[in-house]
């Protein structure tokens, strides 16, 4: 049991840290945006990963565990978005890093979801809620990203992110690899 209890600890350190780096992500965002309509909605978007946290940090208080290091792969993909955003050009370079970014975090938590069954109640609950605020997120952040209005209009961009969990971006910021190829 208590090997069992350390891979969901293990499960929720990854979506805590997802979590956080996303703040961080939209901080950077935020700053580059100049249109208010999508500034004001990116702030929601951070506010509901701070719930995030909360929830994560609530479930790692009721089951008694602490807080796991996430992979070196997993931080080192947060890192290359993070400093993306804080490279970018602007308000569309910044959405961009975003919509990639939205799409990770959507494919992680339908992978997530998808083995739902083998998750206990508890951590299968906050994982499904949390998915269903991350699609509202991609859905906005691709009506804005200039990535996917110029895939909209040419009919460029490769894969679908679906609304059932998952799916991969066919581009993707900063070289690519996994679920998401680059630019």
């Amino acid at each position: 049991m208590e090997m069992q209890t350390q891979m969901y600890a293990s499960k929720m350190s990854k979506f805590l840290a997802l979590n956080q780096g996303a703040v961080k992500l939209y901080d950077e965002c935020i700053s580059k945006t100049q249109d208010m309509n999508i500034k004001n909605q990116l702030q929601q978007f951070r506010m509901d990963h701070q719930n995030h946290i909360q929830q994560i940090q609530q479930w790692f208080q009721q089951a008694g565990q602490q807080q796991m290091q996430p992979s070196t792969e997993f931080k080192n993909f947060d890192q290359v978005l993070l400093q993306t955003a804080r490279i970018a050009q602007g308000q569309d370079d910044a959405l961009k890093a975003m919509h990639v970014a939205e799409g990770f975090v959507n494919a992680e938590y339908g992978e997530a979801t998808h083995e739902s069954s083998m998750l206990p109640q508890d951590i299968k609950q906050v994982l499904q809620s949390q998915l269903q605020t991350e699609h509202a997120h991609l859905y906005a952040v691709e009506r804005w990203s200039p990535l996917m209005q110029g895939a909209m209009a040419g009919g460029t961009m490769g894969g679908t992110t679906g609304t059932t969990g998952g799916g991969s971006m066919g581009g993707g910021y900063g070289g690519g690899g996994g679920r998401m190829g680059g630019y």
